[in-house]
């Protein structure tokens, strides 16, 4: 009996089972593209889109999205680790002075345009 079964498991799998693949598959991507485009649209709603590094990536999305490696993580506060002020990107980039030296470091790396969007599309071209 095992082996019957066995047969008829493959003999599925080599008739039918390779076109199941490619329409989960298109499945796959399709429920994908819907949520990208509803992340997309609920990203540019105007309480999200004004945020620096939201409209910085908004710019580049599709890219964005596409990359294979790096998660942004989120704290637990909001506030810096080194001063009691809430932690921004302009602020850990421009005004923290912990981190003086690291934006001549990434200068260096990706040269002298340090806007968010020249940032992060560094970080997409593998250039950080």
């Amino acid at each position: 009996m095992d082996a019957r079964v066995y047969d008829r498991v493959r003999t599925f799998h080599r008739d039918v089972g390779g076109e199941l693949n490619r329409v989960l598959e298109a499945g796959r991507w399709r429920e994908r593209r819907g949520a990208l485009a509803t992340w997309r649209s609920k990203l540019s709603e105007e309480r999200y889109a004004r945020k620096c590094i939201v409209g910085a990536i908004l710019t580049i999305f599709e890219a964005w999205m596409q990359r294979r490696d790096g998660r942004i993580g989120r704290e637990a506060t909001a506030n810096c680790f080194h001063w009691a002020t809430q932690d921004y990107a302009s602020h850990t980039f421009a005004d923290c002075p912990a981190w003086q030296s690291q934006p001549r470091i990434l200068a260096d790396e990706i040269g002298q345009d340090l806007t968010l969007l020249a940032d992060v599309s560094a970080m997409l071209s593998g250039s950080t």
